[in-house]
């Protein structure tokens, strides 16, 4: 059994007037390549002659898995966000099919019939489910500046999605969505709900060789996949500590020992995310910083905010997980989305079913397929691999 490599790939912008507003954008025709200039951020670098540019004059704030993330002159309580993924894709697609990086497409046309559609529908199953603790958001298909800076940044998610971008590009077309400013990344006291890319840290830094930390590994991943076993195991918050110790959980955990109004607020976060999951079979984005956030409001008491809740690269991920680990049960190999599956639940389930156990709120995230209860191997063995020389907890 091979050991699990876990694939966490890392979907500018444009044009608002106000947030309910229809955006209707007319590029012009493809332009020579602008001379480079210092801006504040690379990423600022955009095409100058670009119309959107010139009207709206985007202001990079940020970026992380999914998204590049600007600011339009003038509008300070908005944000735009541009998908890095399908913006990869189109121009991909077009440059394959030997037309203008701005120009419309298939493509397109299956961004706004198709994913659109679906992006706008899991955004609503958030809502649902958390309410106003979730930022309000809008989403649209519409073409944004590029430039060789933000076509850098694209070579990652195109790797993932196997296409080869263009050489250089004014602009092309992606999902953007406009959201309301997080007033909660003001707070400079702010926790993040993040159990980390687990496996990867410990891979890297190289703690999964140490016979006690893979025990620990083991014990506290395998109990907490299911609602029996996480019910019955005798893990506790120091195990999960110990464990967790290089993430943002460890830190968040320590606090809510201290802090009964932090912790109140974290259960009630706890068991919405496992209402959501278990009702949609999905999971959260809880490896970015600051996607969810606690912190407090303007009366000081404690809340969180859900500012990028949504998974970016996949959808109905605990379902495709337990789907991949029974192929592999049947001694099939798992393609490279399908291992990634596995290994994305059992990051989000350990850290949400672990908010359960240490915060006794009973609720826990049903992961293990019914046939692989009470199996000899272990989730833990698709992961790191079965080690007869060490001791399984």
């Amino acid at each position: 059994m091979c050991a699990f490599k876990l694939d966490n790939p890392f979907e500018t912008g444009p044009m608002l007037g106000k947030a309910g507003e229809n955006i209707q954008v007319v590029l012009g025709k493809k332009r020579k390549r602008p001379e480079a200039a210092f801006t504040s951020s690379p990423f600022d670098d955009l095409p100058t002659e670009n119309d959107l540019v010139q009207k709206y004059h985007p202001k990079f704030l940020g970026k992380g898995g999914e998204n590049l993330v600007y600011e339009a002159e003038g509008r300070k309580d908005l944000v735009i966000k541009a998908m890095k993924q399908p913006l990869a894709e189109q121009l991909a697609f077009n440059a394959f099919q030997g037309l203008d990086a701005e120009e419309e497409s298939i493509y397109v046309d299956e961004l706004r019939e198709g994913r659109l559609k679906r992006e706008r529908e899991r955004f609503q199953k958030l809502r649902d489910a958390f309410g106003s603790h979730v930022l309000s958001q809008k989403f649209f298909v519409i073409p944004v500046p590029v430039g060789s800076n933000v076509l850098g940044e694209l070579k990652t998610v195109a790797g993932y999605s196997g296409v080869d971008l263009p050489d250089y590009a004014d602009a092309g077309w992606t999902i953007v969505s406009l959201q309301k400013r997080a007033t909660a990344l003001e707070d400079n006291r702010r926790m993040t709900m993040g159990g980390g890319n687990l496996e990867v840290h410990m891979l890297r830094d190289g703690s999964l060789k140490n016979p006690v930390m893979r025990d620990v590994y083991r014990y506290v991943t395998d109990d907490l996949m299911d609602k029996d076993s996480a019910e019955k195991t005798e893990i506790d918050v120091e195990d999960l500590k110990f464990l967790m110790n290089k993430t943002a959980l460890a830190p968040l955990l320590s606090k809510a020992e201290r802090d009964p109004e932090l912790a109140a607020v974290m259960s009630d976060f706890q068991k919405k995310a496992v209402a959501y999951s278990e009702k949609n079979n999905d999971i959260l984005d809880i490896v970015g910083r600051d996607n969810i956030v606690f912190h407090r409001n303007q009366d000081g008491a404690w809340t969180y905010t859900i500012i990028d809740g949504l998974y970016p690269f996949d959808t109905e991920v605990l379902s495709k997980g337990r789907e991949a680990l029974m192929k592999q049960r049947m001694g099939l190999q798992s393609d490279r989305k399908e291992a990634n599956a596995i290994g994305q639940s059992v990051n989000y389930v350990r850290a949400i079913n672990g908010l359960g156990k240490a915060l006794n709120t009973g609720t826990y995230i049903d992961f293990t397929p019914d046939e692989m209860k009470g199996d000899e191997v272990k989730i833990s063995d698709y992961i790191i691999g079965k080690d007869k020389n060490l001791s399984a907890a």
